[in-house]
């Protein structure tokens, strides 16, 4: 019976301070983009570019005030449908393959065109849009059954540590050459100018921020001998 009540305060402590579905959905979605991995061992091009379905259900931890989709919920089920496309197309054996590397999400642009409501079906349709040497842009929707379109988010990643043509090659069969990236959808180019745009103007707020001038605290004393006790003083 003491061990239950464990069992059951450890329980209601997870599920009160910690996102526990997410959790679980998250590593459900990572086995499943793993497993599918190793049922088609190298993908060939068209592959590559194919949309990655996932299917889910509007709950009621996901609703909001008036009984529809969260706004931020959209945001986590498009997380987790990355992690099974990212599984899936090899990315995450490439950046595992390479000491240091890794992929970060780096911009989102979501649309919200019409609200979900309590246990509503949907399907979150995922596919590559256009790779650089250092990132990749991906296309993401919310399909309802009747193919409605609820929201749709671009997503630029990051790739730190490997290039993204090391990335392709790892992911692609060996009769398969490199692809070049596809053609840039005028939506796309319109993101991409946005994004440097406010990069610039991130850099020119940065720049006009003047460090003070700090002087150098020496860290020495000397003894009586005039001798050194300890280090110089911190470079400027």
């Amino acid at each position: 019976m003491a061990l239950l009540l464990v069992i059951a305060a450890v329980t209601a402590f997870l599920f009160a301070f910690v996102d526990v579905w997410y959790f679980i959905r998250f590593f459900a979605m990572f086995i499943a983009g793993k497993m599918n991995r190793r049922q088609h061992q190298k993908i060939t091009q068209k592959d590559l570019l194919k949309d990655h379905v996932s299917s889910s259900v509007v709950l009621p931890s996901d609703i909001d005030a008036f009984l529809h989709m969260n706004n931020a919920k959209y945001l986590r089920e498009y997380d987790i449908a990355r992690v099974k496309m990212a599984g899936e197309l090899g990315f995450l054996d490439a950046v595992s393959s390479k000491k240091g590397a890794f992929l970060v999400a780096a911009a989102t642009s979501i649309r919200y065109r019409r609200s979900m409501k309590l246990f509503q079906r949907f399907s979150v349709q995922s596919r590559l849009v256009y790779w650089e040497k250092d990132s990749f842009y991906l296309e993401q929707r919310t399909v309802t059954p009747d193919g409605f379109t609820t929201s749709i988010l671009m997503t630029k990643y990051a790739v730190r540590g490997i290039e993204m043509k090391d990335v392709l090659a790892h992911s692609l069969s060996s009769s398969t050459a490199l692809p070049t990236p596809p053609e840039v959808s005028p939506e796309l180019s319109s993101w991409m100018e946005s994004l440097r745009h406010s990069s610039n103007t991130l850099r020119t707020a940065t720049s006009d921020k003047k460090t003070p001038e700090v002087t150098p605290t020496p860290l020495i004393k000397r003894s009586g001998s005039g001798r050194e006790l300890g280090l110089t003083s911190l470079p400027r």
